[in-house]
């Protein structure tokens, strides 16, 4: 890359240090005039975009396919050449998790939906067939009934012309089948079965009480809440799922990066005997690492899957559960790489803490899906 001209001056001009040389040894900062040609501010623009693709690749290609070796670098010093972990978990986690919630997830939750009847829909029809079927028993009039019938016909159809609709779109597969209507949603109090309907019933039921039987702190907001989810959703018990679930899988890039810390806190618990030799940092950064492989590891898996869909292949399902085998093989083989120490004891630790981790994610989990059950 042709470089710009050098300065006379030996003050720099970021940080006002002396400067001996081309470079400033306080800020690193390149003593050369101010001003750019426009090829010279391209030629810039140039090299610094292949230096960081070229810096990304190489700690990507390390990184898969030389486990622990990427951490080892990191703790020998050797940091230059690679990009910073953190940096580099920020962008694998950020394009994997726009992946994830965008179509793996997103395309199973429009699949299961596609040929459905929103809930509002579903409950309004199901509500006028029942009030149908009243006036029918209330009436003696035979025309007046044939022609209340037929409405009830009619609306009975509706999911039916519906699920016609978006298989002449290509929305469905199965022709055979057909939609049913959702029944469950016709309840008032899908969420609140022993509480009262509304908030006020149920301020004025604790009211009614002496101070003793009323309910606690935490089991007056848990009932509070869920009748508010109620009242908000009532005969609407799918849009509550589908609300619930979005929330809940929208969290997931937080919740898997609060585990981070936690994932290394037990890195360091299992190897606590050698403290001295790896500090929990150093656990912390071969935690970033894993997750890294683990996360393009499931997209691998994911492509897999859909090849198989278009093309209907088994091997791809081969090749799916293989790349499911190699991602714990891998962590096996980075933990015993960067803590160099022998198979079998490697092979237990590794159990140990994939229970271990296992466990805390399923309370993160538990403790996510109860906030998004307040936040929605």
């Amino acid at each position: 890359m042709p470089h710009a001209k050098a300065r006379k001056e030996t003050n720099c001009l970021n940080c006002n240090a002396e400067v001996n040389g081309r470079y400033c040894s306080v800020c690193g900062q390149e003593n050369i005039e101010p001003e750019e040609t426009f090829w010279q501010l391209l030629s810039h623009f140039v090299y610094d975009l292949f230096h960081y693709d070229g810096k990304a690749l190489s700690t990507l290609k390390t990184l898969i396919f030389k486990p622990g070796v990427l951490t080892l670098e990191y703790v020998r010093g050797r940091r230059a050449s690679y990009l910073h972990p953190i940096r580099l978990y920020i962008f694998i986690s950020a394009a994997f998790f726009i992946i994830f919630i965008s179509f793996i997830i997103g395309n199973k939750m429009n699949n299961a939906d596609v040929n459905q009847l929103t809930s509002a829909q579903s409950s309004t029809i199901n509500t006028s067939i029942d009030r149908l079927k009243d006036s029918i028993a209330k009436t003696n009039d035979p025309g007046k009934k044939a022609a209340l019938q037929q409405t009830i016909d009619a609306l009975q159809k509706v999911p039916i012309l519906f699920k016609q609709k978006n298989i002449a779109a290509g929305g469905e597969k199965n022709k055979n089948s057909f939609i049913k209507l959702d029944t469950s949603n016709h309840s008032d109090n899908f969420l609140v079965d022993g509480l009262p309907g509304t908030l006020n019933e149920y301020n004025q039921q604790q009211a009614r009480v002496s101070q003793e039987k009323r309910d606690g702190w935490f089991k007056r907001t848990i009932s509070t809440r869920l009748i508010q989810l109620n009242e908000k959703y009532r005969n609407n018990k799918n849009d509550f799922i589908k609300d619930l679930t979005e929330h809940f899988f929208h969290s997931l890039p937080t919740m898997m990066f609060v585990s981070l810390p936690i994932a290394a806190l037990i890195f360091q618990l299992v190897y606590i005997r050698r403290r001295k030799q790896f500090a929990y940092v150093l656990h912390g950064v071969f935690s970033v690492h894993i997750y890294i492989v683990v996360y393009i590891f499931i997209l691998i898996i994911y492509a897999f899957n859909l090849l198989r869909d278009i093309a209907h292949w088994q091997l791809f399902d081969y090749l799916s559960t293989i790349t499911i085998i190699g991602t714990f093989y891998y962590i096996y083989k980075a933990m015993r790489n960067f803590y160099e120490q022998g198979r079998w004891k490697t092979v237990l630790k590794f159990f140990i803490i994939l229970f271990l981790y296992f466990m805390q994610l399923s309370i993160l989990m538990i403790l996510f899906f109860m906030t998004s059950l307040i936040q929605i």
